[in-house]
């Protein structure tokens, strides 16, 4: 598995865009930083990949913070700083709302406030936008109503007023008719650091809006939340989601190099082999293996990592066709990418994917306008 040639301050950041790094890791970091680095790109490919606050994290880590330009590192500690107060804010919020929700509705914990929690031990090495909940299909009646009670309503957010507006019925009909989720819900909160809070609720992996799955993550899950295969499943399939979807691609939100990063640290601190053979069989009964070997194949051709190999070759049928297209789900076509992966990765928007999509395009922009 070859990759492209990249630039110097491309191979800094994905050296720099994962939590664990090996003293090889480390040692190539130093090597690279003896260039003649352009900080402030270093800056925009970390915004763009929402890795500031992993990049600061490592750098101090590895004691190399004196090459940043100062400029820069000083933005690179502010967002640091105001990272790790805007997560304790928001899992703060967590515990209240899971807390409202004990003994009325199962919902479970999803994407960065659990992995913040138990894998990114230092609360401003990783960014947190939201909070995010599965939901049994059936329950979300439920799950608005201690939504309400608890201060939050669906609507958008002004940030200049700060008011939430309430979402017209079309707008809630449009969402439900392109997203696997509930329409958002909003909460101001009286924080310097962190003035809303967003919480989405999905109800099923992908798309395709296949209620199954989730439903019976649900069922086998315990007190502590679903299993580590049921949760590796997950983070995959939301991954190829996004990666893959034309909503995502318009909104600049396709890909970022801190969701491999998630995948690639779950793999490498919860995933025995026993827990991957049981995401594989879940991943095949319920027809998310793409997804699955879409990350793996990523993961390795981002960070070379040795470790990958025994999960890739556990995959039986490797749909090679996947990675280099999109807009199956949301679009309902096949359509291929004109740049590469890499291109995508370090561009600040690959809206141009969409031209020759015009009706998606005017469709998607009413619908955040309306």
């Amino acid at each position: 598995m070859k990759r492209e040639k990249l630039a110097v301050e491309q191979e800094l950041i994905i050296l720099l865009g994962r939590y664990t790094l090996s003293e090889r890791d480390e040692t190539a970091v130093v090597e690279l930083l003896e260039n003649q680095i352009n900080w402030y790109l270093v800056l925009q490919y970390a915004i763009k990949n929402k890795i500031v606050g992993l990049v600061y994290f490592n750098l101090k880590k590895i004691g190399k913070l004196s090459k940043v330009e100062h400029l820069v590192l000083g933005v690179f500690k502010a967002y640091y700083e105001f990272n790790k107060e805007k997560n304790i804010v928001l899992l703060s919020e967590r515990k209240n709302i899971e807390e409202n929700f004990k003994d009325v509705v199962t919902i479970l914990p999803l994407k960065g406030a659990v992995l913040l929690k138990n894998l990114y031990s230092d609360l401003g090495s990783r960014s947190l936008n939201d909070l995010d909940y599965m939901i049994d299909i059936d329950d979300i009646g439920k799950a608005r109503e201690v939504m309400r009670n608890i201060g939050y309503s669906q609507g958008d957010y002004d940030v200049d007023s700060k008011k939430i507006t309430p979402f017209s019925r079309e707008k809630k009909m449009v969402w439900q008719m392109n997203l696997n989720t509930v329409p958002i819900f909003l909460k101001n909160v009286d924080s310097v650091f962190c003035d809303l809070v967003q919480v989405d609720f999905s109800y099923s992996l992908d798309l395709k809006k296949d209620a199954i799955p989730v439903k019976e993550i649900i069922q086998e899950s315990k007190a502590d939340g679903m299993s580590k295969a049921h949760f590796f499943v997950h983070l995959c399939s939301h991954l190829y989601k996004e990666a893959g979807g034309a909503i995502w691609i318009y909104s600049n939100a396709d890909l970022s190099l801190i969701k491999f990063c998630d995948v690639r640290e779950y793999l490498l601190k919860f995933m025995s082999e026993e827990n991957f053979i049981e995401a594989y069989n879940f991943a095949k009964k319920h027809n998310v293996v793409d997804a699955i070997f879409y990350c793996l194949y990523y993961i390795k051709l981002i960070y070379n990592d040795e470790f990958v190999d025994k999960y890739l070759t556990r995959i039986e049928c490797k749909n090679n066709e996947i990675l280099n297209r999109f807009g199956e789900d949301d679009l309902g076509k096949v359509i291929q990418w004109k740049s590469s992966f890499f291109e995508r990765m370090f561009a600040i928007s690959n809206r141009e994917e969409l031209e020759q999509n015009s009706d998606f395009i005017y469709k998607h922009k009413k619908f955040i306008d309306m």
